[in-house]
């Protein structure tokens, strides 16, 4: 079983060295032999003559014909933008664990934002930011709710995404 395992990511490694991240798509196999490809959930799919997928890396493999530039790539998992009135008007976020594997925050205006994960009392504060800083952050499902803390009426941007942005 273990051999099977590494053949696979093997066989995932090289299907990804293979592709390009240009643009997604759906794509037709119109070659006479079937063609590994990767889903647009990453998953190495074999696919047949005649067949289509739904991908997000463009195959470089000769005989694969875009069909239809859809499914679109969008890493974004969620956006929020959040206002607050300043001191005690602290704001909670229901962030997407299952999903979003990095957050990313945005101090717009105001004061200082302290950043906390799941509860204020986590302390020390994960960030203290001021207006034009951000954080970035692995989130990889450790937290389920932020907590942004103003010192003053502000407003920060936050982005949710499925992998690292730079």
């Amino acid at each position: 079983m273990t051999q099977m395992r590494l053949k696979l990511s093997i066989l995932a490694i090289s299907l990804l060295l293979s592709v390009s991240a240009a643009h997604a798509g759906t794509y037709r196999n119109d070659t006479t032999h079937p063609i590994m490809c990767i889903t647009s959930a990453g998953q190495p799919q074999r696919v047949s003559p005649g067949q289509t997928i739904h991908t997000v890396y463009v195959p470089t493999e000769p005989g694969m014909t875009e069909v239809s530039a859809m499914p679109y790539y969008n890493p974004v998992v969620a956006r929020h933008t959040v206002s607050s009135s300043g001191v005690g008007d602290d704001q909670t976020i229901t962030l997407s664990p299952a999903t979003a594997t990095h957050v990313f925050v945005w101090k717009v205006t105001g004061g200082n934002a302290s950043i906390f994960y799941d509860a204020t009392d986590n302390t020390p504060a994960v960030a203290i930011l001021r207006p034009g800083d951000y954080y970035q952050h692995d989130l990889k499902g450790r937290a389920a709710r932020m907590v942004i803390q103003f010192s003053a009426a502000g407003t920060c941007e936050v982005l949710e995404t499925r992998e690292a942005v730079k």
